[in-house]
């Protein structure tokens, strides 16, 4: 199919699934990893400190080729960039199962990161570039309701599998699934080129991919090494400055790498930075609520699973009902309601004590991500249906390429948080009262409950944009 093609209904509803299956598996990739480095680290005979590079060099490898991903969908189209990336993905997991040592495997999941990085943009912007607008905001909410979807399913196929087979049946599934996807995007998907000729930006592409692996890494390194460590200052300076070069550089060309000019679009801008804080909101969560339920009361690792399992389906489940009611009312209604039911159920969050039961951990993760459910797809909206179709490839990668640095650079900041309030609370010898084992869950306690409130606080910062975005679904932008 070429681009000017006009689609059929069930053309573009296979377009849909398309986009679907892709996004399903580049979310898939991201987040099924954890429950299999004990079986990774047994296999190779590795510490965790090796270990932990399986899925540290994935993430890094993702917001590595991130920026790079608006010009090549201009230059070569979503379609063909969305088949190299699933052909890529499918070697890679092959690379990854025939991993004879750490440092190959390693390698293998920076391959499947890059891969991850080139399919993760591609479905939202297919679904602005060839879906009517009137049916924009239901396509991307199923889209997003597929990725949260993923994010829950990760862990669970992965134990699954793992269970059952062993740790290389969770690369070699990605090789069918990839295999069809290229079918279907070969056959329903439309390829679209913006460009033509235009020249690859090398000084950006050398800027954004060292400054946005340095960053990562530095924020890694500070972890690991301290946040006083020259190499960590080095890296988290230098990294910095090329970013800001980077921007200063893009802003000079007609056709950059990364295209700043979406943020002349004041609903792009609003909805770019409600998307950077529930990014906040979404990484934290899994991290912390699985530490509460496993140190704090004492779950074992699949009960604690479970736990967690039908808030993020209800997260999942929201996004078509957020659509509906956008639909009825108005995005920013919706947005707003869904703000305040997250902002009330993380201060809920943030007071859990000893005491506090199963039952009432999973009604208020369960709200938590209810709000999260209705925010995510109408901000994503918001954003992506604010700019002309000539820019949602470069809209889609900056959305995507932020996310994924706020989400690892979150992580950092509040792990660093977390590990100084369980030393401070320690050191103060914090419940003298309570006997040693459970004062120490008390003192985990209260530190995730801090982490908790001031994730709260950046939500905050997001009502007064709710105030100021203009919900006109229906008007293209010019």
């Amino acid at each position: 199919m070429d681009e000017t093609t006009d689609l059929t209904r069930s053309q573009e509803n296979m377009l849909v699934f398309a986009a679907i299956v892709g996004a399903f598996l580049s979310v898939l990739n991201s987040t099924n990893i954890n429950i299999a480095l004990p079986s990774l680290m047994e296999y190779y005979q590795t510490d965790m400190a090796s270990a932990q590079w399986i899925v540290v060099g994935y993430m890094m490898a993702t917001g590595l080729i991130l920026p790079t991903v608006g010009y090549f969908m201009d230059r070569f189209s979503g379609r063909n960039l969305m088949v190299f990336g699933l052909a890529l993905l499918a070697a890679a997991s092959i690379f990854c199962a025939m991993a004879p040592t750490v440092e190959l495997m390693v390698a293998a999941r920076l391959l499947q990161g890059i891969a991850g990085g080139i399919i993760m943009p591609v479905p939202s912007a297919m679904v602005y570039q060839f879906i009517p607008r009137e049916r924009q905001l239901m396509t991307i909410s199923i889209v997003s309701m597929v990725v949260s979807v993923g994010v829950a399913m990760g862990p669970s196929v992965s134990g699954v599998l793992i269970h059952y087979w062993n740790w290389k049946a969770i690369f070699l599934i990605n090789i069918p699934a990839a295999l069809l996807d290229i079918l279907l995007v070969l056959k329903f998907v439309p390829c679209r080129k913006m460009t033509s000729d235009n020249k690859l930006d090398l000084v950006g592409l050398m800027c954004a991919s060292v400054g946005t692996v340095g960053l990562l890494l530095g924020f890694h390194q500070g972890d690991v090494m301290g946040w006083i460590a020259p190499i960590t200052i080095i890296l988290l300076v230098g990294s910095v400055a090329l970013l800001a070069f980077f921007v200063w550089h893009a802003l000079r060309l007609s056709v950059p790498l990364l295209n700043f000019h979406v943020f002349r679009y004041a609903g792009f801008t609003y909805g770019f930075l409600l998307n950077s804080v529930a990014a906040i909101a979404t990484c934290l969560a899994p991290l912390y609520m699985s530490l509460f339920l496993q140190d704090v009361l004492g779950l074992d690792a699949m009960r604690a699973g479970l736990s967690m399992f039908v808030p993020s389906m209800l997260m999942a489940a929201m996004a078509p009902v957020a659509a509906k009611w956008a639909e009825k009312w108005s995005r920013r209604a919706v947005i707003f309601t869904g703000m305040v039911v997250l902002i009330l159920a993380t201060w809920r969050i943030s007071n859990f004590a000893l005491s506090t039961t199963i039952l009432a951990f999973t009604v208020w993760l369960s709200l938590r991500y209810i709000g999260l459910g209705l925010i995510n797809p109408l901000v994503n909206n918001f954003a992506m249906s604010a700019v002309p179709v000539k820019l949602v490839s470069h809209a889609s990668a900056m959305i995507a390429w932020t996310r994924q640095m706020i989400s690892t650079i979150s992580v950092s900041l509040f792990s660093l948080l977390y590990s100084n309030h369980m030393l401070r609370y320690t050191a103060q010898n914090m419940g003298a009262q309570l006997e040693q084992a459970e004062q120490m869950r008390f003192i985990e306690c209260t530190a995730i409950n801090d982490v908790n409130f001031y994730s709260l606080l950046s939500l905050l910062f997001c009502v007064p944009i709710i105030c100021f975005m203009k919900d006109q679904l229906l008007e293209s932008p010019q």
